[in-house]
């Protein structure tokens, strides 16, 4: 006779299952923390207009269980006047320029860098021995193994040329600069919200060669040349002073051409650009016809749309009377008010005279794929593309899609929150 099964479980048998459910649960916790680590959104508050006021700066990230915004660290405050806020994601940092408080007697310069990366590292080189006024700043990369943050401030003698000063990101060593390592700048260009911050470097065009001369030196036939020419088809048929917006290690990017805008076109711009990794040039004309407001996230350009809300003459003077008073869409979902984290977008777009019609846009360098959606809403701005997945803010929400060629998918929104009209860039440390 066939022995009747026992309803209960070997003692060995238990403890295998056991062993096996342990594991189990290993498992999905360790996936379920991968996933919360990668999935790390962390958010910078930050108002370089310091023209105005002064506003306080703190690192968010993004608590997506609990849909808010945990405060990191503060990284100035409203005491402290922010000159600059530099985004490098090559380099995996935040560089910012403080200063005492604007209208004081507070001279207090110092400088940040803040890294993108798991350690959320922030050093700072304090500048006060240095009593020259801050004028600009770049990022230099020296003999492709040195990285450093150069400030120009002014010098008595020579106001226009000045004096520059570099510190290493990694290291902070500082060392005198010179104009010509003006060659090996590096640009990553400007967030997209009408801030007082600008990456970039205007330059010479040479209607003859294509040459680009750097305006860095007070004798003009010494200025350096910069390493890229502009083929024939790109070259301006008189000398100009143009920008370069974007300069990394995928894309060379010069704005070759802005149209006139009116009260019934926002014009356009021409981008000349060279894909390094192919080494060929191509032409992308964008909507408006401002480029001040394009920025890079490795081989991928983003930018928002503006356009001048200004008509300007021959010399570049501004002709009051034919001001275009276009009014950014939805101005009635924007704040009115300033809050202790940044004045409304309206002033920023009426102080500085420009229009936003809600239109963001990015380009894949490498491919040539092209992707443009409209808000609806002015105040509008790419903060991050990374493996394919584009965040953007619109107004006081940011959202997430993912990019597929020149095809943008389903937004998911992330978060609303009052603070979210003072973000303007964001990163992930995975």
């Amino acid at each position: 006779m066939r022995p009747v099964p026992s309803p209960f479980l070997s003692y060995q048998s238990v403890q295998i299952m056991k062993k096996i459910f342990f594991l189990h649960l290993i498992s999905i916790l360790s996936i379920n923390l991968s996933y919360s680590q990668k999935d790390d959104l962390f958010l910078l508050v930050a108002h370089p207009f310091y023209q105005v006021a002064s506003f306080p700066s703190y690192l968010l990230k993004l608590n997506f269980t609990a849909k808010t915004l945990d405060t990191i660290k503060q990284l100035s405050t409203g005491k402290e006047t922010l000159r600059e806020v530099m985004y490098y994601p090559e380099h995996k940092k935040i560089i910012m320029v403080k200063e005492g408080e604007f209208g004081t007697e507070n001279t207090h310069k110092a400088i940040q860098f803040l890294s993108m990366d798991a350690s959320l590292k922030l050093d700072s080189v304090n500048l006060d021995t240095l009593k020259n006024q801050y004028l600009y700043s770049w990022l230099f990369n020296l003999n492709n193994k040195e990285s450093y943050f150069c400030v120009q401030l002014s010098y008595p003698k020579f106001p226009t040329e000045g004096v520059f000063w570099g510190i290493e990101i990694n290291d902070l060593r500082i060392k005198k600069l010179v104009p010509e390592n003006f060659k090996n700048v590096e640009i990553a260009g400007n967030n997209c919200a009408c801030l007082h911050t600008f990456d970039g470097l205007s330059v010479y065009t040479n209607p003859e060669n294509g040459e680009l001369r750097i305006p860095k030196t007070v004798d003009n036939s010494n200025r350096p040349i910069f390493p890229i020419q502009l083929p024939k088809e790109f070259q301006p048929q008189k000398t100009e002073r143009r920008p370069i917006v974007i300069n990394n290690s995928s894309a060379f990017v010069f704005s070759a051409y802005n149209s006139q805008t009116s009260k019934i076109d926002i014009g356009f711009t021409d981008l000349a650009i060279l894909d390094k990794s192919a080494n060929v040039w191509f032409k992308q004309r964008i909507k408006g016809n401002t480029d001040a407001m394009i920025r890079s996230f490795n081989n991928w350009i983003a930018g928002t749309v503006y356009a001048d809300n200004l008509v300007f003459d021959k010399e570049g003077r501004i002709i009051e009377k034919d001001k275009i008073k276009r009014v950014s869409p939805g101005k009635e979902k924007r704040r009115k008010k300033m809050t202790k984290t940044g004045m409304p977008a309206d002033f920023r777009f009426d102080y500085l005279g420009y229009y936003s019609p809600g239109i963001l846009y990015l380009l894949n360098v490498s491919t040539r794929d092209y992707i443009e959606w409209n808000t609806g809403q002015g105040d509008s701005e790419i903060l991050l593309v990374e493996n394919n997945t584009v965040y953007y803010r619109v107004n006081d929400e940011i959202y997430k899609a993912a990019v597929a060629g020149k095809k943008l998918g389903k937004a998911q929104l992330l978060i609303k929150h009052e603070m979210v009209p003072d973000i303007h860039w964001a990163f992930k440390t995975k």
